[in-house]
């Protein structure tokens, strides 16, 4: 069976939430949540590989809903929705560590997009890992002198 990603999808607006949804669910396992505090909740509880989340919401806000997650160290990628372009929303949101900002309205064609190359850039981040750790467990790392003389030779 295909491992299918986990998106949480956080708006305060239902139709913005079953608009995302619905473009989201063929490919990807999707859960919603009203507000920031909810989705900390779920993000506690499931393993979530995105979370899509708009800014203005009222008990837990997106860039709150990004510092909480920061905090308790949860890790998932982050897009931000918000129909705000100013440019303070855009910084303080690339501060907090998100991945995307989209402006609504949100278009299909961007969401899909977005969310893909949010989600295969963890993928190929995820795989570096694995790699780099292998390489670690299993090469020799040597040093040489200036005669080409072995001097110091790690463990496997």
């Amino acid at each position: 069976m295909l491992y299918k990603e986990t998106i949480l999808v956080v708006d305060d607006e239902k139709s913005n939430i079953d608009f995302i949804a619905s473009i989201l669910t063929k490919d990807y396992n999707v859960k919603t949540a009203p507000n920031g505090k909810v989705a900390i909740d779920i993000l506690k509880k499931f393993n979530i590989d995105l979370v899509i989340t708009d800014i203005e919401m009222p008990i837990m806000n997106g860039i709150e809903l990004v510092k909480e997650m920061k905090r308790l160290d949860l890790s998932a990628d982050i897009i931000i929705i918000s129909a705000h372009a100013d440019t303070n929303y855009l910084l303080g949101a690339i501060n907090e560590g998100i991945n995307k900002y989209i402006l609504k309205p949100i278009n299909k064609m961007n969401l899909t997009l977005n969310v893909a190359k949010t989600l295969n850039y963890r993928k190929l981040q995820e795989e570096r890992k694995l790699f780099d750790k292998i390489l670690n467990e299993n090469v020799l790392y040597y040093k040489l002198d200036l005669q080409g003389n072995i001097v110091e030779v790690s463990d496997a």
